[in-house]
């Protein structure tokens, strides 16, 4: 298996996952240099937020974690169609 399949397997994993506890099945993971370093589900039934898609999760647990100049380019891979957000 692929370094990418593996990513879209944990995406899949996340998504399914997600769907157990009453979620959507959406998840994604933010990959930079081989290494997973964020990972997020679609959270919107569950907060009411229109824009928790899991990218969108993604990209906001590596903002609370590093602040926005640390943020890492990286290469999301998602479980689902990705939102244009």
């Amino acid at each position: 298996m692929s370094a990418h399949d593996r990513y879209l397997q944990r995406a899949l994993t996340l998504a399914n996952h997600n769907i157990s506890h009453g979620g959507r099945p959406f998840g994604a993971v933010l990959v930079r240099h081989d290494e997973v370093v964020a990972a997020a589900v679609n959270t919107f039934p569950l907060s009411g937020d229109t824009t928790a898609h899991a990218e969108q999760n993604v990209v906001r647990d590596i903002a609370a974690r590093l602040g926005a100049e640390g943020q890492p380019e990286g290469v999301i891979s998602a479980r689902g169609q990705a939102c244009p957000m």
